[in-house]
């Protein structure tokens, strides 16, 4: 049977579900960060609006 490249080989290399789990995971932190910038951004936004009405 051909090796797909999917079966474990001796811990020295990653499988392939091994390396997609570990991409998928690194774009998700990736996101995060993106939205707590987003969330940051809009807290100070919020904070300038409350300033110039008075509040």
């Amino acid at each position: 049977m051909a090796n797909t490249g999917d079966e474990s080989n001796g811990d020295r290399n990653p499988k392939n579900s091994d390396i997609t789990l570990i991409a998928l995971w690194q774009q998700l932190e990736r996101m995060n960060v993106v939205v707590g910038d987003i969330k940051d951004r809009l807290d100070r936004q919020d904070e300038w609006i409350a300033n110039l009405q008075g509040n």
